[in-house]
């Protein structure tokens, strides 16, 4: 199963993957607008679907849009049916934020939830949302090992993790790990590490953020100039020039881009056919990058305390 998404991708040619978070926060659309972008997804090509049972406004129950994609896919089948991704290990906190929560049975409880909200025997590619301070790591990926051996994941993946994780990932996972989900942009290019150590492994590299965040993307070109400028030479938007110098930088990176607007989601399948010239490469890649800000604060997360344990 290591190729599982990469050969998928390579058959659809379209290496991307549509995240589904503006679908659940505030301001989202209707479930019938969400559903009608989802399927706009996969008209497009898309053939990789990321959620996470997080997903959704502070006050409604987990799996908004688990719930949404099982609805939006319920007609889809063959191999126009895309692979889906889902994520577990945060839970909600009264005052807003999130905490990891990664000790084997409530992510063998959170997998098997999803499960059912996807309305699916198996998911395709469970992860682990993000490493929990207050349990050993490789304790939560000890979950991934077992889902896996019950046949209740095709594939497993980790994110938010350093390269030191990915191996230890590895080590217990082997070939059923083929993914991993980090941050990585034309602006954030701190995980170095984490992608030469997925390339080593031969595992997708699924870059969230990689237009800077939600409602980041507009003035992504008021950010850098560099890619307005290469936006300008070929006609096209410093988005799909962001993306198209992702897919260019390494052959193993897979943007997770979100949106809620149709014609920004073909915007961003059409990265795929863009070609930077060698010159258009330089000129983004040696732009200053704004890597300053803690991932922590950007996706309001806390490290849960080491004695914390919230009862299942």
């Amino acid at each position: 199963m290591a190729d599982l998404i990469q050969a998928r991708l390579a058959e659809a040619g379209v290496r991307l993957a549509f995240g589904l978070l503006p679908l659940a926060v505030a301001g989202r659309p209707t479930e019938a607008a969400a559903i009608r972008t989802i399927r706009a997804a996969i008209d497009a090509g898309v053939v990789l679907i990321d959620t996470a049972d997080i997903y959704g406004l502070d006050n409604e129950a987990f799996g908004y849009t688990e719930s949404l994609l099982a609805l939006a896919i319920k007609k889809v089948s063959g191999s126009n049916r895309p692979l889906i991704a889902t994520k577990g290990g945060l839970i909600r906190m009264p005052d807003g934020s999130r905490r990891p929560r990664g000790d084997p049975a409530y992510l063998m409880q959170a997998c098997h939830r999803s499960r059912k909200r996807l309305e699916v025997e198996s998911i395709d590619l469970y992860q682990l949302h993000r490493p929990d301070p207050g349990v050993p790591f490789a304790e939560s990926v000890g979950a991934l090992r077992d889902l896996l051996d019950g046949g209740w994941i095709r594939s497993a993946g980790v994110s938010n993790v350093s390269a030191t994780q990915i191996d230890s990932a590895r080590s217990i996972l082997g070939n059923g790990l083929v993914a991993i989900q980090n941050k990585f942009s034309v602006e954030d290019r701190r995980d170095t590490q984490g992608l030469s150590t997925s390339a080593l492994y031969g595992l997708a590299y699924l870059a969230w953020g990689p237009l800077g965040g939600i409602g980041q993307g507009q003035a992504l070109g008021r950010r850098l100039p560099a890619l307005r400028r290469v936006a300008a030479r070929h006609g096209v938007s410093p988005h799909r020039v962001a993306l198209a110098w992702l897919l260019a930088h390494k052959r193993h990176m897979v943007p997770v881009v979100g949106t809620r607007v149709p014609a920004h989601l073909a915007d961003a399948v059409a990265a795929t056919l863009l070609i930077l010239t060698a010159e258009d490469m330089r000129d983004i890649t040696e732009a200053e990058s704004s890597s300053e800000q803690d991932l922590l604060a950007e996706t309001n997360i806390r490290p849960r305390p080491p004695t914390a344990r919230p009862p299942l």
